[in-house]
């Protein structure tokens, strides 16, 4: 097997013998002081030209500085002054990630290399309501610390109007009023690369004069400076000019500030655009190595030497994992590539081999060819479920024609008892797409209307997109459809041929979230899904706790581990957790203060889908493969490759446990298997995928009646 290029790159910053200044700053202890810090850190780097990092301190914190400061205090803004005391020169703290990754994101704005890296790589769309889009990609960079620190380089792609916030308040094609305290909507202040969302709109006249006299005093930007000043000294500008206040604390005029675009909820955005966006492994490759050596050469001014080359993954860096599952006849299978072949021939586990089932039709026009389709492939399903033991027994068929989503509403609505009497283990539901859904959390749709309804009554359903019936082969549609099915009527068709040794029970658990325009978020709580070590699914658990910000609360924890007494999980078991995404606030101490009272063995382990390092290479077969960032924390591929060699690894991250990382991570290419609803394993294990779907059904209040059963009605 060929080599794998990562995009991680080795650094030293060599600051043994580094005489840096030294400042103390007392900053009371809360819950934003991290926040305040950082903003003092920005202001104080943009005020001597230089970058700055600091260490926190029971009193506040001590900053350090490679350029002397010339003033006593920092004004925020006019009720934020914070109190410098020069310590003197001294010699540098030993570095660490995070300090490194501060002066590194200080020398990229400050040497403005983002602004160089888009002018050569800016492109150029036109849009039927926002004009001229521009489109340009956004560097990040991550330092990752072991023995020695490693630098991800990687970017985004941004997508914005030439026109500024200030033209399209004045043109009407944005309202002021709608922006306010809406998460969803995200700007970008000119010559700053963070993003961040409104929190309020005013004009400028509202403003008290000395409150301008401060913005203009504090503001490092040239180009907002100025119109601040402008601002003091025209009334008439003021009754014009729009201001906004940004949720990272800084106020702009709305002339500086530009919307960074939703490349999901955006109409009319080209294919040209997208392919962009996808931009080939190659060229994307490309491109982080040209904004690797500009940033490489302003490193090397504060000590810092960056390596050209990536970190390399090869066969040594292969986890072994147990890939054999087994079906109720004790028929055995190897998983390779695909799992196709097995779910064609193999015996489920069948707990309910008759399924009343309802046919609910809704058709937008009148189509021989789509009927034609609908009856062939409802027979081969019909048939392909019987040789599995499974009888699907139609009691009924419904049919609703509607020209729009609207109407199709309205009528399922009249029929609703209808869809319902009898009380079917089953609806297969056909359905049009009746054109995008630009917000499926205010938006209703016929799926959210009418999973919903199902949910309520505990009926499993399944739907059938009209397009997928014409745009693949059939007999795939039928064999996922099938499998989908079987595993949300409790018949699951395979499970693990052994158990997994050294833990007991895994669990995936993740918090429901969405952003609301209203400023803060909405949470219902955690979602769980238990399993046993051989991969068999005991229950989903849906907690009615609501969870402060993403944290998952004590009592939600504690209802956890109170379901796993009450199905007979013995003390001294060990339980594997996987969080879908980092553990927020006292998740840990909580978890392990009640893993201790009800004695059993935890294992805390973070699974993180997005921003990882990639992997870069010409070999399809690289599912296994790892990069260790530490003992305790590696990037791993789950699947093997689909998109020209360049792959997206989670990466996994051992919190608290006493297992060894390989063997959590052979874990975690285990439960890849075992998803049910992809003839390919998939990328994040059965424990968490599926988990942040579920968290959004709920916030779309698609929640089923009983909080915890064994269907697994998200498939």
């Amino acid at each position: 097997m060929s080599k794998y290029w990562t995009n991680l790159f080795p650094l030293k910053a060599e600051w043994d013998n580094l005489n840096l200044y030294k400042y103390s700053v007392p900053v009371p202890d809360s819950v934003g002081k991290l926040k305040i810090l950082n903003r003092l850190r920005y202001a104080l780097s943009n005020e001597i030209s230089s970058p700055v990092f600091y260490e926190i301190t029971p009193n506040g914190a001590n900053f350090y500085s490679f350029k002397l400061l010339e003033k006593e205090n920092v004004k925020l803004s006019e009720e934020e002054i914070y109190y410098l005391s020069f310590e003197g020169k001294t010699k540098s703290p030993p570095p660490d990630n995070r300090s490194v990754e501060f002066v590194i994101e200080d020398v990229i704005r400050l040497r403005k290399l983002v602004q160089r890296f888009q002018n050569k790589f800016l492109e150029t769309e036109k849009h039927p309501k926002y004009g001229k889009l521009l489109l340009y990609p956004y560097p990040f960079v991550k330092v990752y610390e072991d023995e020695r620190f490693l630098l991800q380089v990687d970017f985004k792609f941004h997508l914005t109007t030439e026109k500024n916030l200030q033209q399209l308040f004045e043109e009407g094609l944005i309202n002021p009023q709608a922006v306010e305290r809406n998460e969803n909507f995200l700007v970008r202040p000119k010559g700053f690369d963070r993003t961040a969302h409104i929190t309020e709109v005013v004009k400028a006249v509202e403003l008290k004069e000395d409150e301008i006299k401060n913005f203009f005093q504090i503001s490092r930007q040239e180009g907002t400076k100025k119109i601040w000043e402008y601002l003091l000294g025209n009334k008439k500008y003021r009754e014009k000019v729009f201001i906004v206040k940004l949720s990272n604390g800084y106020v702009y005029p709305a002339l500086m500030v530009n919307p960074v675009l939703d490349f999901g909820n955006l109409e009319d955005i080209t294919s040209e655009v997208l392919k962009v966006v996808k931009l080939p492994p190659k060229d994307r490759w490309k491109r982080i190595m040209e904004f690797t050596n500009m940033l490489s050469s302003a490193l090397g001014d504060f000590n810092i030497s960056l390596s050209p080359y990536g970190e390399t993954v090869g066969e040594k860096n292969r986890i072994r994992y147990h890939c054999e599952l087994v079906d109720s006849a004790g028929n055995t299978f190897e998983v390779k590539k695909s799992i196709l072949p097995f779910l064609q021939k193999c015996k489920p586990f069948v707990k309910k081999p008759v399924l009343k089932t309802k046919i609910l039709i809704i058709l937008d026009t009148k189509d021989e060819i789509y009927n034609q389709k609908r009856k062939e492939f409802l027979t081969e399903l019909k048939k392909f479920l019987e040789k599995k033991g499974i009888e699907l027994r139609f009691i009924k068929r419904i049919g609703v024609v509607a020209s729009s989503r609207e109407e199709a509403i309205k009528k399922l609505s009249k029929g609703m008892r209808q869809i319902l009497e009898g009380d079917p283990d089953l609806v297969i539901v056909f359905t049009p797409e009746y054109g995008k859904i630009k917000d499926l959390f205010r938006e209703l749709t016929i799926y959210d209307y009418l999973k919903g309804k199902f949910l309520e009554r505990g009926i499993a359903s399944q739907f059938v997109l009209k397009k997928t019936l014409f745009q693949q082969k059939l007999e795939y549609v039928v064999y996922n459809v099938a499998e989908q099915i079987m595993g949300k009527t409790t018949n699951v068709p395979y499970k693990l041929s052994q158990k997994l040794e050294g833990a007991d029970v895994f669990i995936g658990i993740d918090i429901s979230r969405i952003r609301k325009n209203s400023g803060g978020s909405v949470n219902e709580g955690a979602f769980t899904k238990i399993f046993f070590s051989d991969g068999s699914f005991l229950k989903y658990s849906l907690s009615s706790f609501p969870a402060m910000g993403e944290e998952v609360t004590l009592k939600a924890i504690q209802s956890l581990f109170l379901k796993l007494r009450e199905e007979g999980i013995r003390e001294g078991s060990t339980i594997v957790i996987h969080r879908d995404g980092n553990f927020k606030g006292k998740e840990v101490e909580i978890f392990t203060k009640l893993g201790e009272e009800f004695g059993y063995k935890l294992e805390l382990v973070e699974v993180i889908k997005r921003n990882n390092p990639r992997f870069f290479g010409k070999d399809y077969r690289i599912k296994g493969l790892y990069y260790p960032l530490g003992d305790r924390e590696a990037v791993v591929a789950t699947y093997n490759n689909s998109f020209q060699y360049a792959h997206q690894p989670i990466r996994v991250k051992l919190v608290k446990g006493n297992l060894p990382l390989g063997v959590h991570i052979s874990y975690l290419l285990s439960f890849t298997l075992l998803n049910y609803s992809s003839f390919n394993p998939v990328k994040l294990p059965a424990t968490t995928y599926h988990t942040d779907k579920m968290a959004k059904m709920a916030l779309r209040g698609l929640k089923p009646s009983k909080m915890e059963g064994e269907e697994m009605f998200w498939l």
